[in-house]
């Protein structure tokens, strides 16, 4: 499903292979988080997204997500403004001002819709109900303006 999408959004992304729930959970073990159904099906079908127009990872890949989602939970600078980020699952950023996107995490559970973290006032704003919506929307360029 997953990548008849991608295929169908756009000829300018680079899939990666796919990783088996094994390699899944032990790349993220480290993050005490349940994946949703959506991105670990994601991840079942390609190990993160990149766009080559834009240069940017729409989903980082599994190595990425985690050293990512530990830089920020460990980030001093941004503990000291009183940000904390373990209610956050960062997938990517935007490229521009620092904006992250990720899934809220709710009693460690991933939630199915995106939001983007703006980090000079740290709002949270919904952008996508959904992962699929979330691809549709980057690829369409809305995300990255």
């Amino acid at each position: 499903m997953w990548l008849d999408l991608i295929r169908t959004l756009d000829k300018n992304c680079k899939t990666h292979p796919p990783l088996s729930d094994e390699w899944i959970h032990k790349g993220l073990a480290d993050l005490d988080v349940t994946l949703n159904a959506s991105l670990k099906s994601f991840l079942q079908a390609t190990d993160g997204l990149y766009d080559y127009k834009q240069f940017l990872w729409m989903v980082w890949n599994v190595r990425d997500l985690l050293a990512y989602n530990l830089a920020m939970r460990e980030d001093e600078k941004f503990a000291k403004m009183g940000y904390k980020f373990d209610d956050i699952f960062f997938i990517s950023n935007s490229g521009k001002d620092g904006i992250l996107f990720g899934f809220p995490i709710a009693d460690g559970i991933l939630q199915e819709f995106i939001i983007a973290w703006y980090p000079e006032t740290n709002e949270r704003v919904q952008i996508a109900e959904n992962l699929e919506h979330y691809l549709e929307e980057w690829l369409q360029g809305n995300l990255n303006k």
